[in-house]
Formats: C-alpha cells, structure tokens, sequence
C-alpha cells in the first residue's frame, strides 16, 4: 500500500533539489575556464610545474585585461625555456631584498631606454665548459633573452670576463675591464675566490667589498647582482661538509649588507643531489670533467637564475610600479664599509694582456718573452720565463695615481703571476731603481692540479720612474724553472681612511690585498 506512494515521494524530492540546484547555479559566478596554455615551445622541455606557473600567469587580469598581454611585458615570460625545476629556481634567490636599482633597470627596460648589462667573472662567465661559446655559454643565453624580452629598449651586452682571475682583479683593474657607463653589472667570483676559512675579517671578503662598492658608485647609480657558480669544493668534499666549502656565504653578508641580489647555484641544486630526490641527477648532469666549469646544461643554469630574476623584477614592476620611493634609495650614497675602513681606492693603473707590453722593458728584460698560452680561444698573456737568473723589468710611474697635493708615502705595486701543479719556479720582486719598496719572493708552483692567478703588493715609494723587477731564483718545489708574469697594477691607499683606520695600518692592508685565492 505504502510502495508506490514512497517511491512517488523519493522522486518527488529528488525532482526538487535538482530544480533548486539549478536555480542556485543560476546565480553563482561560474569559475572562468583556465586559458589554453603558452605554445610548446615555451614548455615543452621544462619542468612541468613552469608550465603551470605560466598558465597561471596568463589566467592574470589587471584593470580588466590579461596582464601578461600589456605592452612592455608580453615578451618577458615568452622565448625562455628553464633548465632548472621551478623549485631549484627559488632556492636559487638566496637574497633578493628590496631591488631598487635592479628595479630601475627594468623600468628603462621597459619604457625603451638605452640600458648597458656588463658581466666579470672568470672563465665560466668567459664561457668556459660549454660546446660552442657566442651562443652556449650562459652570458649568450641571457643576452638573447633580454634582447628579445625588451625589444624597444637599446640594450647593449658587454661579457668583461677574463678567465684564471680573482675579484681582486677586476677590482684592480675595473675601470679598463668595465669602464663607467654601465646599469646592470653581473658579478660572478664564488668559483674564482675558493674556499674561505675565516667569516670574520676575511681577506678575501674585504677585496670583494671593493669590488662591489667600485661598481655602486659610479655615475649611473648601477645594479650589482651577485651570480654565484660552483666552486670545486662544493663539488669534491664530502656531504655535508662540502655546502660550506665556498666564499659564497662569507660574500652572502655583503650582498644583504648593501641589498644587493645574491643568486645561488649551489642552493638551487645541492639538496637534490645530496639527498637523490632526482633520478639520475649528479654535480656530472650540469658540470663538465673538471666539476668546475659547467657544460651546455649548467651554463642554462646560471642563465636561469638570472633571466627568473629579472622576470619577477618585472612583475613586480606590474603590482607596484616604479616610483619616487624607488628613486630615493637609487640616489642614496653608499653606507659605510661593512669591514669597517674597507673603503674603494679612488686611483690606480692596470696593464695586462697585451697592455703590460706599456710597462715591461724589453730591451733590458733578455730570457722572457709575452706568450699566449691559452686554448680554446681563451687568451692567457703574461711575460714568460724559465732561465734561472733572468731578469724581468717593469717600469711604472708609482706618483701617477697620486693626485697633487696627495699623501706621496707610499702606493701599492700589485704583480700578478701564475702558479700552476707542473713546471712551475719562484722569482723575487724587488725595487731596483727610483723608488723604494720591500721585496718578496712568490712561488710559483702547488700541488692543487689546476693553473691559478695569484697576487703580491710591493710598498714602493711614488716616483716617475719606478723600476720593479723579477728574477727567476734556483729554489723550486717543481724540478723547473717557469714563471710568468700576467699583470700589473698601480693604487694609492692614501686616497681613503683605510690605511689609518686598519688597526695593521700599511701591513695589514697589503696583507689583505696579497690575495692567494684559487683561479680559473
């Protein structure tokens, strides 16, 4: 009796929250269908988690229109295919802090100013590794990226490295490598400077910090970013204690100390290594033979941290525009030295490569020869010789960097020599003539098997003609005799208050510029 009168109530209620469902419906916002995602080319061989983020970046609208469809930032997320995992990217922004001058370049960027980007390093930044340098190595990857990402502005890309060197080299000889009118300057030393055993007064540190405040200060009030490549002893040593074996951290202090960003490769790819969370994946998966110099894939890599920086620099540009905020931290001064009397020297004179023949005395210099010895289109001038005796001669005119009505007691000869594992002698440094200065004997031979630029300061009096020489000893750890000779560099410390503020005062600031940092 009961049976069919139930059944005629169940689909009774079924009947009426069907209809109230769709009167419901009716009036809901019915979520937007996701927009198809970017070509292939833009994704295809990527992590797929950057296909996601793009397709979300597209789904983006502001003022009522699709965000990534605006004049300026169409291009900035196409035309880039990432070698690293969305992941290992952000682990690679160790220190991006509020990137005022970095956002002052991609607003001229973005508004077709004439924007000129400038890379030092050494070989890895020269496009050491890679199969094919001009369109492999990371400095040729980022540069037709950012041509193409801003294609109104003026962009000029300028790769100032010089492989087997030290920061301390382009500190030294910044003004020639670099010059002044730059907006963007990319720095990468990690692998070049080592590992560093002392965080506090670290010598190496406090040259870096030279480097940095040289480049912060001139007139275009420039962006430094801090690009961080794999040095060996994160490679080679043992986990965990191969993390730390690496300046990068020490440098980390003056990237937040000066809000400069700092870029990570060892960040980005270290736990997945360490802990397998990738099959397959090892240091030999981006690096080349020497686990130093990385390949075609690690030199992707370095791009990428670059091209991701500058990407959400742009973003960022979207959500809160450039403004008088901005401009008012680009045109503060520097802060004081973070090392405290570790100011920039404001003089000073570099000679390599082919200019070193402007302060090397032929004529008086019998048994060395300039030879290039580098390979794969590299170039590595310097004086050579293997004659036990022979005598190199540099004349340099030491009151040159000394401004008049200068402090003249003392400016700082820096001779830059190769120390290599095989064939390698010992030469002294002395003052022969016109002015006068302490000598010192360099070595230049190590067990470490690669070829490395080292460093020594000679306190020598100003005079216009200051006669330096070299002469190979008959002491060697090697058997032989070679040395060679690849620069040579002028300062006056008298310039700033660093002398006077070192509790060392000259000593220690020659100590601090006698760097023995391994090259490439």
């Amino acid at each position: 009796m009961f049976g069919p009168m139930r059944t005629w109530l169940c689909i009774c209620r079924v009947t009426i929250v069907l209809l109230l469902s769709l009167k419901n419906l009716s009036h809901c916002q019915v979520a937007q269908v996701p927009p198809p995602p970017p070509p292939p080319s833009a994704i295809s061989k990527q992590d797929p988690q950057h296909g996601a983020y793009l397709q979300r970046l597209q789904s983006l609208e502001l003022d009522g229109k699709p965000a990534l469809q605006s004049n300026w930032l169409q291009h900035v997320f196409s035309n880039y295919e990432f070698g690293l995992s969305l992941d290992q990217i952000l682990r690679s922004q160790v220190y991006t802090g509020g990137n005022h001058r970095l956002r002052r370049v991609l607003h001229e960027l973005a508004t077709g100013k004439k924007v000129r980007i400038a890379m030092v390093g050494g070989s890895i930044t020269w496009g050491g590794g890679c199969t094919m340098r001009g369109t492999k190595d990371w400095v040729s990857i980022f540069k037709k990226w950012v041509t193409s990402a801003f294609p109104r502005a003026q962009i000029t890309v300028d790769n100032a490295a010089v492989a087997g060197n030290p920061s301390s080299f382009a500190n030294g000889c910044f003004d020639r490598l670099v010059g002044s009118d730059f907006d963007l300057l990319v720095i990468e030393y990690a692998a070049n400077d080592g590992k560093e055993d002392s965080w506090l007064g670290s010598r190496k540190a406090k040259v870096y910090e030279k480097l940095v405040r040289r480049a912060l200060g001139k007139p275009h009030r420039p962006a430094v970013v801090m690009l961080q490549a794999m040095p060996d002893g994160v490679t080679k040593d043992p986990y965990p204690e191969g993390f730390y074996k690496t300046v990068e951290d020490v440098y980390g202090a003056l990237a937040q100390y000066y809000d400069v960003p700092w870029l990570s490769l060892r960040t980005a790819v270290y736990a997945d290594i360490m802990w397998k969370r990738v099959p397959g994946f090892d240091f030999k998966s981006f690096l080349s033979f020497d686990q130093v110099h990385p390949n075609d894939l690690g030199h992707r890599y370095l791009s990428d941290m670059v091209v991701w920086l500058l990407q959400q620099t742009a973003l960022g540009l979207l959500m809160s525009p450039y403004s008088a905020v901005d401009a008012g931290f680009v045109m503060r001064g520097l802060p004081p030295p973070m090392y405290p009397g570790n100011y920039e020297e404001q003089g000073g004179l570099c000679n390599y490569d082919e200019g070193l023949r402007d302060v090397v005395v032929e004529a008086d210099s019998p048994g060395w020869s300039l030879l290039d010895e580098g390979h794969d289109g590299r170039k590595k001038l310097g004086y050579v010789s293997s004659t036990v005796g022979s005598t190199l001669k540099i004349k340099v005119n030491t009151s040159a960097v000394v401004p008049p009505g200068g402090d003249k007691d003392v400016v700082g000869v820096t001779v830059t020599y190769l120390r290599s594992y095989e064939h390698m002698g010992q030469a002294v440094m002395r003052c022969a003539s016109g002015c006068v200065c302490t000598q010192a004997v360099a070595n230049g031979h190590h067990r470490e098997h690669n070829s490395q630029s080292y460093q020594i300061t000679l306190q020598a009096t100003p005079h216009p003609e200051c006669i330096v020489t070299v002469t190979v000893l008959p002491e060697t750890s090697s058997g032989e005799h070679k040395f060679k000779v690849t620069a040579v560099m002028l300062f006056d410390y008298k310039l700033s208050p660093l002398v006077q503020d070192l509790p060392g005062g000259m000593d220690d600031l020659l100590r601090s510029m006698a760097l023995t940092s391994p090259t490439r």
